[in-house]
C-alpha cells in the first residue's frame, strides 16, 4: 500500500474499518492481491490488521493456501489522483480495468466500487460523471509530496583520484556513462557498483568528451573539448559505433555541455575561459545541420539544458555563478535571456552541469551542491555533497535515480520523481 491511514485519523478503529470493507477500503486503496485487475474481496473475520503499530494486513487465502501479509506505510508517497484506482501513481489502462468493473453500479450492487465514485460531490452510483473526472486524469501522475524519496541519501556507487564529469543514463542497454578526466580522458560505462568498463579511451587528449546526452533518435551526442567538435554515436556494447559529426569548427574555444529538445534543436556551450571571456558562446545546430550562434551575452556559458515543452533554455554562468534563462522561439532562435536564478554563495565552486525532471524542476550542480529549483526561479531543495558536484542526470529502471558526478565521486540518490 503506499497510504498512511493515520492520515484518515488513526485509531485501531480505522484499521479494522480497513480490513472490514477491504472491497471499498476507507483509505481508498485498491487491494489487487493477484494483479488482474480485480479488487479484493472482503473475507469478514478472516481479515484483520494484526497490530496498528505494524500495520501488517493479514487475510485467509482459503483451506490449504495459507495467508497473505501485505504492509502499510507511515509516509504518504502522493496524494492520490482521482481514478489512481490502484494506486501506484498514475491513472492507466488497470485503473481502468477497475472503473469498468464498476460501471453502472449503484451502491449496494454486488460490482459496486465506492473508489470509483469520484465525481463531486459524489452521488452513489458510478456513472457518466464519474467517467467525466477519470477521463481529465487519464494518463496523469501524481504530484509526490516532495522530490527525494523518505530516507533516501547519497550512495557512493564509483570512486577513483580523478574528476567526473558529463553523466548519461542508456534507456535501452539500462547503464550510467560518465567521463573520466584524469591523466587519460575516458568515457566510462558502470557495470556494477564500483567497477566500470573504458567505452572511449582518449589518452593523447584528443577527443576530450565533456557534456553528454542521449538525444531523440537514442544515439548519444557529446561536446568534445580538444577536438573542438560535437559528435553521434550508436550506443555499442565495447565502445561508440557509427561515429557521425554533426558540427565543427577550430575557432571554437571548448564545447562543454550540450542538450536537443523533441524538435530536434541542439543547443551547445562554448566558454572562453581566457582573462576577457569575449569569445564565449552558445551555440545552436538546427535539425537540417546549419550551425548559428543564439547567446553572446553570457561570461562563461557552461551547464545546459532545455525546459521539458522546448520553450526555454537554461544556461549555467559560471564566473558570475548563476543561471540564466532564455525563451526558445517556435523556429529555434533565442530571445533576450534574464537571471533565472542566483544563490549568492559564498562557495569557490562554480555553477556546472544540469538536469531536469518531469514536472520541469531544474537540477543544477554548483558551489558544493545540487540546487533543485521550480519553474518559476523558487528553491526547492538543496542536495549538499562532500566533494565538488560537477553534473547530474536522471536513471535507473524506473527514471528515479538521480547520478551526481563529482570530484573523485560517482553518487546515486533515490527520488520520488523521474526525469523527463
Amino acid at each position: 500500500m503506499r497510504h498512511s491511514l493515520d492520515a484518515l485519523g488513526g485509531g485501531s478503529e480505522d484499521y479494522l474499518h480497513e480490513a472490514a470493507l477491504a472491497d471499498s477500503a476507507p483509505s481508498l486503496t485498491f487491494y489487487d492481491p493477484n494483479n488482474d485487475g480485480n479488487g479484493l474481496t472482503s473475507l469478514g473475520v478472516h481479515e484483520h490488521w494484526n497490530n496498528e503499530d505494524d500495520k501488517q494486513y493479514s487475510r485467509n487465502l482459503g483451506i490449504g493456501n495459507g495467508i497473505e501479509l501485505v504492509m502499510a506505510t507511515d509516509d504518504i508517497l502522493f496524494e492520490v489522483t482521482p481514478g489512481d484506482f490502484k494506486p501506484d501513481g498514475d491513472v492507466d489502462f488497470v485503473d481502468f480495468a477497475v472503473f469498468v468493473l464498476a460501471w453502472q453500479s449503484k451502491d449496494g450492487d454486488e460490482n459496486w466500487n465506492q473508489a470509483c465514485d469520484i465525481s463531486e460531490p459524489n452521488d452513489d452510483v458510478i456513472d457518466y460523471n464519474d467517467l467525466d473526472v477519470f477521463s481529465k486524469n487519464w494518463l496523469a501522475e501524481a504530484v509526490p509530496d516532495g522530490l527525494i524519496a523518505p530516507g533516501a541519501e547519497l550512495v557512493e556507487i564509483y570512486s577513483d583520484s580523478i574528476f567526473f564529469e558529463g553523466p548519461c543514463w542508456d534507456p535501452v542497454g539500462q547503464k550510467l556513462y560518465f567521463v573520466a578526466w584524469g591523466t587519460s580522458k575516458q568515457l566510462l560505462r558502470l557495470d556494477t557498483l564500483g567497477s566500470a568498463t573504458v567505452w572511449i579511451d582518449d589518452p593523447l587528449d584528443l577527443i576530450g568528451i565533456n557534456g553528454t546526452f542521449i538525444s531523440t533518435d537514442g544515439r548519444m551526442i557529446t561536446a568534445e573539448v580538444f577536438a573542438h567538435k560535437v559528435m553521434s554515436y550508436v550506443i555499442g556494447s565495447s565502445g561508440p559505433e557509427d561515429p557521425q559529426l554533426l558540427a565543427y569548427d577550430p575557432t571554437w574555444m571548448q564545447p562543454n555541455d550540450l542538450c536537443q529538445t523533441a524538435s530536434g534543436n541542439i543547443y551547445f556551450t562554448d566558454p572562453d575561459w581566457a582573462g576577457g571571456h569575449t569569445n564565449s558562446a552558445v551555440y545552436r545546430r538546427a535539425p537540417n545541420g546549419t550551425i548559428t550562434t543564439v547567446i553572446t551575452d553570457m561570461v562563461t556559458p557552461n551547464g545546459i539544458i532545455a525546459s521539458n515543452d522546448g520553450s526555454v533554455l537554461y544556461v549555467a554562468d559560471s564566473i558570475p555563478k548563476l543561471w540564466r534563462s532564455y525563451p526558445i522561439n517556435p523556429d529555434g532562435t533565442i530571445g533576450a535571456g534574464t537571471v533565472f536564478f542566483d544563490p549568492a554563495s559564498s562557495a569557490s565552486e562554480v555553477p556546472d552541469g544540469m538536469t531536469i525532471d518531469e514536472f520541469g524542476n531544474i537540477y543544477m550542480t554548483g558551489m558544493g551542491s545540487v540546487w533543485i529549483v521550480s519553474p518559476a526561479g523558487e528553491l526547492l531543495e538543496k542536495i549538499d555533497a562532500p566533494v565538488t558536484t560537477s553534473n547530474v542526470t536522471f536513471g535507473g529502471a524506473d527514471g528515479k535515480t538521480l547520478y551526481i558526478t563529482c570530484d573523485t565521486k560517482v553518487y546515486s540518490l533515490q527520488m520520488l520523481v523521474h526525469g523527463n
